[in-house]
């Protein structure tokens, strides 16, 4: 093998490695987005039967928004803005 053929094939299995790594992390992130999605869940329907009170309710929302998100981030800012309407109010 020549060194052209070794480093197309050096190349190649890093391309392999690098699609893995993108498909793990995809993976990650979802399953990441499924349990906040899961703890949301949970806290609406404690507030909506009065298990916990809209304060109670607001500030775990700013828990887990912080927890699993980041100010870069949309999911972070629409649960900002759900907080603020609400201290707002």
């Amino acid at each position: 093998m020549d060194l052209y053929e070794e480093i197309e094939k050096i190349r190649e299995e890093g391309k392999n490695a690098g699609e893995e790594f993108k498909k793990g992390l995809t993976h990650a992130i979802s399953d990441v987005k499924k349990e906040f999605d899961s703890f949301y869940e949970v806290l609406k329907s404690q507030r909506d039967m009065d298990l916990i009170s809209q304060e109670e309710y607001y500030s775990s929302l700013a828990d887990l928004r912080d927890k699993y998100f980041d100010a870069s981030q949309k999911e972070w800012w629409k649960y900002t803005a759900e907080i603020y309407s609400y201290e707002k109010g």
